[in-house]
């Protein structure tokens, strides 16, 4: 099957990321993306990549300047011209005693053919207009979150039209999707500063797509250890995993965006099906008292 134009840039992105060495063995691909490129499975595609690593850049500048001359080099060769390429800190200022767990960068830049490129060589203005969209919102930056600091131990090895990369098994998307949804739990603001709530529909329609392909350990000591480790690596509580159930109205709202993005034909089962599936199977899981129930299967 041919691949879309956002799919096919995804990949390219990939292989820019993982050119260098250092880069290769640093980052680890995960959420969305790590589901349906490196899985294949799932019909739900995101816009952008997530990359963890375990510890952080040791030089910011020259980090992202070799990022920067791989996604110009590895796009010129497939007859585009990667501009725009810029990256920032977020949150851009952070508190001292937050700087050893939270915090990332956020990538971006913009894509043009080659010829509008040279046609426009002096005139970015130019360049800007005629640059490509990426998807039905016509957004024209093309974005990649990494995150330090986070767990990732249990990175598997993939390859990508000859290159290695480095991906999160699907329990580890699974465990860390869980985390994100507890994130938006308002307490959690008070921890990191100010953090803000937001729905992660996607999250729950992504756990039950990968509990439904895959055998997920959930309930073993080996994996609630694991689980105890992602919710650890960002200071997140576990007793917030209990209380996902209250959040339901939260996460309803950013349905829409599940919606909008899964490929064309896919039969969705609604919301609550999804919400009700991870409250059933997950959120009893770091409840000290609680026994184990079966691991979370299709």
């Amino acid at each position: 099957m041919e691949l879309s134009l956002l799919d096919k840039i995804k990949r390219l992105v990939i292989i820019a990321l993982v050119a260098d060495d250092e880069l290769m063995e640093k980052l680890v691909l995960k959420g969305g993306n790590a589901i349906s490129i490196a899985y294949e499975v799932g019909n739900r595609g995101s816009a952008d990549l997530d990359f963890s690593m375990a510890d952080d850049f040791e030089d910011l500048e020259a980090t992202f300047a070799t990022i920067e001359k791989s996604l110009v080099t590895v796009f010129a060769e497939e007859g585009l011209h990667a501009f725009d390429v810029r990256w920032h800190q977020r949150p851009s200022k952070l508190a001292e005693h937050l700087k050893s767990f939270w915090g990332g960068y956020l990538l971006e830049f913009k894509l043009t053919p080659a010829a509008q490129a040279r046609q426009h060589a002096d005139d970015l203005a130019g360049l800007r207009r005629n640059s490509l969209t990426f998807d039905e919102q016509q957004n024209r930056k093309f974005t990649v979150d990494i995150s330090p600091f986070e767990y990732c131990e249990l990175k598997v090895e993939k390859t990508l039209n000859g290159y290695t990369y480095y991906v999160y098994p699907p329990q580890l998307v699974v465990f860390e999707k869980l985390r994100a949804i507890c994130q938006q739990i308002p307490a959690y603001g008070e921890i990191v500063g100010g953090h803000k709530s937001l729905g992660r529909a996607r999250d729950f329609y992504d756990i039950y797509t990968l509990a439904h392909e895959f055998t997920i350990d959930s309930t073993s000591e080996a994996a609630l250890e694991v689980l105890r480790q992602v919710f650890g690596a960002k200071r997140v509580p576990e007793a917030y995993l209990a209380t996902i159930a209250d959040y339901r109205d939260l996460h309803r709202a950013d349905y829409k965006s599940v919606e909008a993005n899964v490929t064309a034909g896919t039969q969705l089962l609604g919301f609550d099906a999804y919400f009700d599936y991870v409250v059933a199977h997950f959120s009893r899981l770091l409840e000290p008292s609680s026994a184990a129930e079966p691991a979370a299967t299709a």
